[in-house]
C-alpha cells in the first residue's frame, strides 16, 4: 500500500513555473463520505489552496456526500475547517466565494431511489452553474460501500455519461487483502468504462508506484502539484 505525506501551501502553488501548469475542465467534484474527517481536514484546505492559486475552473461545484441529514451545517463546518486545518486567514476574501460552490446532499448509500435524486441534483447544479458533464466522484467511505456505490452510479447513467469525462477515486484502504479487494474492483469494472473511470487500487504488491503515478497523471486536481516540491514522502508498506 503506498502512502504519501504532501505539503502544499498556497504560495508554493503560485510559483509553478509559467505552462507547467494544467486547470481541469469545469466540472462537479461529489465527495461520498464527506462528513467524515478526511474532507474537513484534508480534501477542503488543499482544494481551496488550488482555488487560491488560480488552479481550478472558473466553474465548478462541490457536492458533499453522507448519510446524516446535515443541510447548511455542512457548509459551515467545512468552512471553519479552512481556517482551523487549511492554515487559511479567515478574512481571506475567496472563502465566501469558495464556500459558495459548496453544497451537500443526503443519502443512504444502499437505497437505489437515493442515487436517481442525486443524478437530478448534480444536473441541477450543473446547469445553473454552467459546469458542464464532467463529474470527479471520490469515495471517502467505509470500503464496505464501494461497490454499492459504484453499481448505483453505473445504474442511474452516471458513471458512463454520452457525453463528459467521469473519474473515480477511491480512499484507501481498498479491502483487507487482496482476494477482498478484488471482490470490491469486480462492480466498478462492470460499470465504469476503462478509459475514463479511473478507480485506484492500492492492493498489497499490485505495483503502488505505478498506480500512484497513474492517479497523478490522470487527474486534474492532484497533476499540478505531483512532484517533489510538494510530496514529503512516499511510503510503500
Amino acid at each position: 500500500m503506498a502512502t504519501m505525506q504532501m505539503s502544499v501551501r498556497a504560495e508554493d502553488l503560485s510559483q509553478l513555473p509559467k505552462g507547467v501548469e494544467r486547470i481541469p475542465d469545469p466540472g462537479v467534484l461529489v465527495i461520498f463520505g464527506a462528513s467524515g474527517d478526511l474532507t474537513k481536514r484534508k480534501l477542503l484546505p488543499a482544494l481551496f489552496h488550488l482555488f487560491q492559486a488560480k488552479l481550478l475552473p472558473k466553474q465548478f461545484a462541490i457536492v458533499g456526500v453522507a448519510r446524516r441529514p446535515l443541510g447548511d451545517e455542512f457548509v459551515a463546518d467545512m468552512r471553519s475547517g479552512l481556517v482551523e486545518f487549511g492554515d487559511v486567514d479567515a478574512s481571506d476574501p475567496k472563502i465566501d466565494d469558495f464556500v459558495s460552490r459548496i453544497s451537500y446532499f443526503p443519502l443512504n448509500f444502499d437505497d437505489p431511489s437515493h442515487y436517481a435524486n442525486l443524478k437530478t441534483e448534480l444536473d441541477r447544479i450543473a446547469q445553473e452553474k454552467g459546469i458542464g458533464p464532467d463529474r470527479l466522484f471520490y469515495l471517502a467511505t467505509a470500503p464496505e460501500f464501494f461497490a454499492g456505490i459504484v453499481e448505483n452510479l453505473g445504474a442511474q447513467g452516471m458513471a458512463q455519461p454520452e457525453k463528459g469525462r467521469v473519474v473515480v477515486v477511491i480512499e484507501k484502504p481498498f479491502g483487507h487483502d487482496l482476494d477482498s479487494a478484488r471482490k470490491a474492483e469486480s462492480p466498478g469494472q462492470r460499470r465504469l468504462p476503462g478509459e475514463p473511470g479511473l478507480p485506484h487500487r492500492p492492493l498489497p504488491g499490485q505495483g503502488d508506484g505505478a498506480e500512484s503515478a497513474g492517479l497523478s497523471l490522470a487527474n486534474g486536481i492532484f497533476e499540478p502539484i505531483w512532484k517533489r516540491n510538494y510530496i514529503d514522502h512516499v511510503q510503500i508498506t
